[in-house]
């Protein structure tokens, strides 16, 4: 840690790879079991993997809904210093995932011979779809669990270990595919069965969790009532579904284009799809743990107003996208066979076909970064309206409408390839529209960020790193005419900080003239569990307020005028 860093760029590079591992958690599974398949079973396999993608995705849902929707209403909660209802939202998430898989797990399993005849698979992949299905239901509540669970170690100051849980899935998960396939000849059902025992084995070792004395987050089902419960699940739903509706509508569009391209070009168009969709959920792993490393963060900064840091987090984030897509598309135009030898297509007879659609499909990797800041941004924010209609347009409105519009001019196929860049480019063009509608509705917001433009002047950030910096947030207070004994109060505060932490610690303080009061939200990376040692010497303990959130301590002092 630099002696000048600031808590949010901490934050941002302790949280970025367990963000990272955990959408390729989401990922990653699918793209290792189609890789072995490829190699060691072959390419009317991977048509089957490639035809039960829907129902895939329909269980991610639930696993985007409450894992994106609790996190951000509990870490709003923390934000304004609620610990119950933080807990709550923890609760309702890990516990409403379980059951909701598992219920879905059951009625799938009930309805398999149903599914079939609606997934519409041809000939030659029927009997590879029968067997994968079999043990693929099965893996859905553990997953799923393990995922959202996941989600709040991550935010609970333990990202190291969130990382380890999701390492140890899927490198269990590579082991037993080659196991099962190689050793025991299982088969299609031998990369099922893999990823239901890594995950299985993950979902084990995350009991160390619930026995951790430094966690934050507990279940409080005895402090629930149902009705409260009930409208709680409601939020979760409402801000989450942005983010879990982007998997409904690639539900619809992953059946319809698979229709097409069977259709019009049988096992090489799905197969031609199904690494076109591998490589943008490889290229999409680093896009996203980017992205959702910084819209974890945004909760907690843009209930406190705190701009600066999210401006800084926001371009880290675009910059450093932008040059990972870049170099990407690069690779995908220049060498695509470098993709292609994984499933040993480069040597296939169609092989020209899947290298063009490939560079075609090469498109939509930058436009996609943007694109998906805005989604997720939104959605951190709690403006699901703005987030849902980006969503609908990224992933629903914009393929569809690529179909239809260049279909005939240069056809479904080649559409069909294009489609996810033209969807992007459509969605930035969509948020840019959307936050100006916004900014005439609700004229306190302005910009693209949608910041409250009367605060912007009214808020001042302090970095502090040792004794005496704190000067300079004293000087700022009496400039705003503060109470003499209550900046007593706040020297005391930095003061005990740095003493607590023998001065290896950041201290940050966020000042804020709401004219009616002023609000010192103070942040410091150190030790925990000082906070009724320090209200012991306070004037006025009162205005003192205290939570962990995100791993760090989160304190909040007020002072009425």
């Amino acid at each position: 840690m630099s002696k000048r860093d600031t808590i949010a760029n901490v934050k941002y590079k302790e949280l970025f790879l367990p963000t990272l591992l955990i959408a390729m958690a989401l990922n990653a599974a699918s793209v290792i079991d189609t890789i072995f398949i490829a190699q060691l079973i072959g390419e009317n396999a991977v048509s089957a993997v490639e035809i039960v993608e829907p129902i895939v995705l329909i269980v991610t849902i639930i696993e985007l809904l409450f894992g994106m929707g609790g996190q951000i209403l509990s870490l709003d909660a923390k934000a304004e210093f609620d610990e119950l209802a933080s807990n709550k939202y923890f609760t309702l998430s890990v516990v409403g995932t379980f059951i909701l898989s598992l219920l879905l797990c059951v009625f799938f399993f009930l309805t398999r011979g149903y599914l079939i005849i609606l997934l519409h698979p041809p000939a030659e992949t029927l009997q590879y779809l029968g067997q994968y299905l079999s043990v693929l239901f099965l893996i859905f509540p553990i997953s799923c669990t393990l995922g959202v669970l996941c989600e709040f170690i991550r935010i609970d100051g333990q990202p190291n270990f969130a990382s380890v849980l999701i390492i140890i899935a899927n490198a269990l998960n590579v082991v037993f595919d080659y196991v099962f396939i190689v050793f025991f000849h299982m088969g299609i059902e031998g990369p099922a069965l893999a990823t239901l025992l890594g995950y299985a084995v993950a979902l084990l070792l995350s009991l160390k969790y619930h026995y951790d004395p430094k966690r934050t987050y507990h279940y409080v089902l005895h402090k629930m009532h149902i009705k409260e419960s009930l409208r709680q699940f409601a939020e979760i739903c409402k801000i989450g579904f942005p983010d879990a509706s982007i998997t409904v509508y690639e539900i619809i569009v992953v059946a319809i284009f698979n229709t097409l391209l069977g259709i019009y070009m049988g096992s090489v168009g799905l197969n031609s799809y199904a690494v076109c969709m591998d490589v943008l959920l490889i290229a999409s792993m680093l896009i996203m743990g980017l992205i959702e490393t910084f819209t974890t963060i945004i909760p907690v900064y843009y209930n406190q107003h705190d701009y600066k840091n999210i401006n800084y987090l926001y371009n880290k984030t675009v910059k450093y996208a932008m040059v990972f897509s870049v170099a990407f598309t690069a690779i995908l135009l220049l060498a695509p066979d470098l993709f292609l030898m994984l499933y040993k297509y480069n040597v296939s007879a169609n092989a020209s076909q899947y290298r063009f659609a490939l560079r075609l499909f090469a498109i939509t990797i930058i436009p996609s970064v943007h694109a998906t800041i805005y989604i997720m941004y939104f959605e951190a924010i709690e403006r699901p309206g703005l987030s849902g209609l980006l969503s609908a347009v990224c992933m629903f409105i914009g393929p569809l409408l690529s179909v239809f519009l260049f279909g005939p001019l240069i056809g479904i196929d080649n559409a069909i390839w294009i489609a996810f860049g033209f969807s992007n480019i459509l969605t930035i063009i969509t948020s840019v529209v959307g936050v100006k509608i916004i900014e005439r509705r609700e004229s306190e917001y302005s910009g693209l960020l949608l910041y409250e433009k009367d605060l912007i002047a009214k808020t001042q950030n302090f970095n502090m790193y040792s004794k005496g910096d704190e000067d300079s947030v004293v000087n700022h207070l009496n400039s705003l005419n503060a109470d003499e004994t209550q900046l007593r109060d706040l020297k005391h505060i930095f003061d005990f900080l740095f003493d607590y932490n023998s001065e290896d610690i950041i201290v940050e303080a966020l000042v804020i003239d709401y004219n009616d009061r002023i609000s010192i939200n103070i942040k410091d990376d150190g030790k925990s569990g000082y906070f009724e040692d320090i209200k012991k010497e306070l004037a006025s303990p009162e205005s003192l307020k205290s939570i962990g959130v995100l791993g760090f301590n989160n304190m909040e002092y007020s002072i009425n005028k």
